[in-house]
C-alpha cells in the first residue's frame, strides 16, 4: 500500500510539471546532468555527451565540454565514428585504442592528435526507437571495461526516456512509468 502511495504521488508530481518536463529546455538540462554524471562516475571519462539523430540530421546534446562537441562534430563531418554507429546497430561500441583501432580510420587519426585514446558509446534505445548515443571518451588507452559500458547504458535509459517525450503527447502516468522503469531498480 506504501509503494502504491508513492507510485501516486510521483503521478502526482509529474503532472504537475508536464508542461516543464516535456519541454526541450528541460529536456536538455535533464541530459546535460546525465552526461556530467557520466563523466564523473565513469572512471577515466574525460568528458561525455549525447549524439541525437532525427530525419538523417546528427545533433549533439548535453556536452561537458568543447572536448566533446569537436569529437562528435568529427564524427558528423566524416560520417564516421563510434556514436554513429552504436545508433545505426543499436549496440554499444567500445574504442580501446584511437591510434591503433582499424574502424573509421578517418575520425580515429582526427581526435588521436588530441587527448581522446579512447571512448565508448552506447545507443539510445526508447522502446525499439534508436534515438541516437550517449558516449564517455577517455585520455586513457582501454580506459573502459563492461562494468564501465552497464553503466554508461544505465545512465543511457533515463536519458533516451526524456528525449522520447519532447515531442510526444504523452501522459504524466506513462512518463511515470518509464522513468520509475530506469530508477526504480536504483543505480
Amino acid at each position: 500500500m506504501a509503494i502504491q502511495s508513492s507510485l501516486n504521488e510521483i503521478e502526482v508530481v509529474f503532472g504537475r510539471v508536464k508542461g516543464l518536463l516535456l519541454t526541450a529546455e528541460t529536456v536538455q538540462h535533464a541530459v546535460t546532468v546525465l552526461a556530467e554524471a557520466a563523466k564523473e562516475v565513469i572512471p577515466g571519462a574525460i568528458g561525455a555527451g549525447v549524439t541525437l539523430v532525427r530525419d538523417g540530421r546528427r545533433t549533439s546534446a548535453g556536452a561537458t565540454d568543447a572536448l566533446v562537441s569537436q569529437a562528435d562534430d568529427m564524427q558528423y563531418e566524416l560520417g564516421e565514428g563510434p556514436c554513429l554507429t552504436a545508433f545505426a546497430t543499436g549496440k554499444p561500441v567500445r574504442i580501446d585504442d584511437t591510434r591503433i583501432d582499424p574502424r573509421w580510420r578517418k575520425w580515429n587519426d582526427a581526435v588521436s592528435q588530441g587527448p581522446v585514446r579512447s571512448c565508448m558509446s552506447v545507443p539510445l534505445l526508447r522502446r525499439q526507437e534508436r534515438l541516437g548515443a550517449m558516449k564517455v571518451y577517455s585520455a586513457d588507452p582501454s580506459a573502459f571495461d563492461d562494468a564501465a559500458e552497464a553503466l554508461l547504458l544505465r545512465l543511457a535509459a533515463p536519458a533516451a526516456a526524456l528525449l522520447g517525450h519532447v515531442q510526444t503527447t504523452e501522459t504524466p502516468q506513462q512518463i511515470t512509468n518509464e522513468l520509475l522503469l530506469h530508477f526504480g531498480r536504483g543505480m
